[in-house]
């Protein structure tokens, strides 16, 4: 669960970043080589009707392919804030206990040896601990 949560939350940081680069890219393609005044590919695609330059339609097909890039990694980065969104609300039905092996397992990535040295119990009560957790983070 821990690589799981790691890795969500590593993509999505990516993705929203990757999303920026593509819109800054859009909107420098749409400003300085098309000339025009919108800031995305929907804002332009009316504007572009009947153009027959071959500069101004290669300009806008890269625009085209890059909103579609865009589009996609939007969808991929809504994928991962249900899964982030999914892993809160089990979180907030974890009493203060949970939680706290929660953070050492999950977020820390701590052994179940570590989370019992951090936390003052027994590997036996962590690993009981633990199984409730997972049981919340399943419903």
């Amino acid at each position: 669960m821990y690589k799981q949560l790691k890795k969500q939350l590593d993509e999505k940081r990516i993705i929203d970043r990757t999303i920026e680069e593509l819109t800054d890219r859009i909107e420098f393609i749409i400003h300085k080589k098309l000339g025009l005044k919108g800031s995305s590919y929907s804002d332009i695609k009316i504007e572009m009707i009947g153009v027959t330059d071959d500069k101004y339609l290669q300009a806008f097909a890269k625009v085209e392919n890059l909103d579609k890039d865009r589009e996609q990694l939007i969808e991929e980065k809504k994928i991962i804030d249900d899964f982030i969104n999914d892993v809160y609300k089990s979180i907030n039905n974890m009493n203060n206990l949970e939680l706290n092996v929660f953070k050492c397992r999950y977020m820390l990535g701590l052994s179940n040896k570590d989370t019992a040295e951090r936390l003052s119990f027994s590997i036996q009560r962590i690993k009981q601990i633990n199984k409730e957790i997972i049981q919340k983070l399943k419903d």
